[in-house]
């Protein structure tokens, strides 16, 4: 997706809104022609004159365009400000749903910060979707209008006014590019400084463990030091712009101020039409400086959407995926001759020569030390990764050729270390269930709460259910997360659940409840358990060794 298709979609999206708000600018500018003229008469005119009456009349008429220009133009800003609240939700959902589509070999590479950074890059689309961007037709029918009026007053000073514009368009051209250039280079410098900062918050306490506080604390520091000359760099590209248009609009008044002198001394012009003549050329100029000067500002904007634009040209599971088939409900599960090494290392084998078959209701027991690659296995059939050699079968069919999505939807994990999302036990549960919610009321929980042994999980559990679990699951202890992340992978009803190491930290009573509720609440699933050591099989499990040459 370029920037100008997601900026089309956008603004199509929410047409019928810009439009009356660029109809209500419209109408504001016309009103807003109006007063300057209405001035002149009362100079020239009411006041030459003395004439009290025509004064009361013609500043109630003055006063009654300035309250209907402020209405209709306060009315559009509202129209716009809605609207443009609304394209910038929907452009963030866009991104939002397209992090979480991407393949976990991206975001793996990718720190955190910098997919946070481009979240927070949209905020500065706002100005694309504002009264600003429409106002520039406005600002056309303005100084279209305001030129009209002036070269009827007093052609003369009209073509001195005319002969400063080509000075607004070349110094904003001019700078336009770098200060573009400029936003880019800072949005670039601060999304790295916001991964790193972002992962030393993260691991906070091994950063302490280590004791590598001031080498992270002189990382930051440098990183901070190129993020503020990149911000200098860009401000002054600013300032050096707002002042070059500010000498610009002085001189053009200093002319306009000495020839109307001139002329009024002379007796060719009044004052009326002095006042009413500079008014009408900061209407001309607000119009021509407010464009130069958009199209200045807009280059921050125009930065950030590109970096959004080339965000979401990276491609999805679902965009890979769509044409593929459905695997349907898991039966069997078969590895031939798998052998995987990680890009970063490709001439390493993590897995070498690993063979299985394994149906449901079964259980495949993977046995090795740390480091054997028990959980790449994992991460390969849950299609994390993608360049392995040999093959993995699902219902006898390639994984490459089944779609990724489904087969992760019909798989549970119930991993060493669990990761819990803030909120209740039940609102993890449920999320478990797809956002489904009063799902725990009937079906499957039920019929399990029955037999006790979910009692019995959850009897572990502060509040039961309503259990309040922190960020991350902090506020549970490890058996306590273990547990939800077993009640977790019950509630989905998944074809394959994955065991991955789940009594290595618990107390000998909650390991045996865990130890309990794996056999009895998966029993009729497929059922792969990691383990760092082999144990006696019961009739039907498969086991397979890794660490070895080739997997046993």
């Amino acid at each position: 997706m370029n920037r100008w298709t997601l900026l089309g979609v956008n603004l199509r999206r929410h047409w019928p809104a810009i439009t009356v708000g660029t109809a209500l600018m419209l109408l504001a500018a016309a009103a807003s022609l109006a007063p300057p003229l209405v001035i002149r008469d009362i100079i020239d005119g009411a006041i030459a004159r003395r004439d009290a009456a025509w004064l009361s009349k013609l500043v109630l008429v003055l006063a009654g365009l300035l309250a209907v220009s402020a209405g209709v133009g306060l009315t559009a800003e509202w129209v716009f400000l809605t609207a443009s609240q609304k394209a910038l939700h929907a452009i963030r959902r866009v991104v939002f749903s397209h992090v979480l589509a991407l393949p976990v070999e991206y975001l793996e590479r990718t720190q955190t910060g910098y997919l946070t950074a481009r979240m927070s890059e949209v905020s500065s689309l706002g100005v694309l979707f504002n009264s600003g961007t429409f106002r520039i037709a406005v600002s056309l029918f303005q100084f279209a209008g305001a030129a009209v009026i002036l070269l009827r007053m007093n052609p003369r000073l009209t073509l001195l006014v005319f002969a400063f514009l080509p000075l607004y368009y070349l110094a904003t051209r001019f700078l336009a590019v770098r200060y573009r250039r400029a936003s880019k280079a800072y949005l670039q410098r601060y999304g790295v400084m916001s991964g790193q900062l972002q992962e030393t918050f993260q691991g906070m306490s091994e950063v302490k463990n280590l004791g590598v506080e001031d080498k992270r604390a002189k990382e930051a520091t440098h990183l901070s030091d190129e993020v503020a000359r990149a911000a200098t760099s860009q401000g002054r590209v600013g300032i050096l712009g707002s002042g070059l248009l500010s000498l610009v609009t002085g001189l053009i008044t200093v002319g306009v101020l000495y020839l109307s002198g001139r002329s009024i001394i002379a007796g060719t012009f009044t004052l009326g039409g002095y006042m009413a003549f500079s008014a009408y050329v900061g209407q001309l100029l607000g119009p021509f400086h407010y464009v130069m000067s958009f199209a200045y500002g807009l280059q921050p904007a125009l930065a950030a959407l590109d970096r959004v634009a080339e965000f979401l040209r990276e491609g999805t599971e679902p965009e890979r995926d769509e044409a593929k088939a459905d695997p349907g409900r898991i039966q069997r599960i078969e590895f031939r001759d798998v052998s995987f090494a990680y890009p970063s290392r490709p001439d390493r084998d993590v897995l070498r020569g690993v063979q299985f078959a394994v149906g449901r209701p079964g259980v495949l027991r993977i046995a090795g030390a740390n480091g054997t690659g028990k959980s790449t296995l994992v991460r390969l059939l849950l299609g994390y990764n993608t360049g392995y050699r040999g093959q993995i079968l699902v219902n006898g069919r390639e994984l490459r050729e089944l779609n990724i999505l489904a087969l992760r939807r019909r798989m549970g994990i119930v991993s060493q270390e669990p990761f819990l999302f803030d909120g209740t036990v039940r609102e993890n549960l449920e999320l478990a269930c797809d956002g489904k919610s009063g799902l725990l009321q009937s079906g499957s929980f039920d019929s399990g709460l029955e037999d006790g042994l979910i009692g019995r999980l959850i009897d572990h559990l502060p509040q039961g259910l309503e259990t309040l679990v922190g960020e991350g699951g902090g506020r549970l202890s490890g058996g306590q997360r273990q547990t939800v992340a077993i009640l977790r992978a019950f509630v989905r009803g998944s074809d394959v659940v994955v065991l991955d190491e789940v009594t290595a930290h618990l107390d000998p009573e909650v390991k045996g409840i865990v130890r309990e509720a794996s056999r009895s609440l998966f029993a009729d699933r497929l059922c792969i358990i990691i383990t760092p050591r082999r144990a006696p099989l019961d009739p039907g499990q498969v086991e397979v060794v890794l660490g070895r040459s080739r997997a046993e």
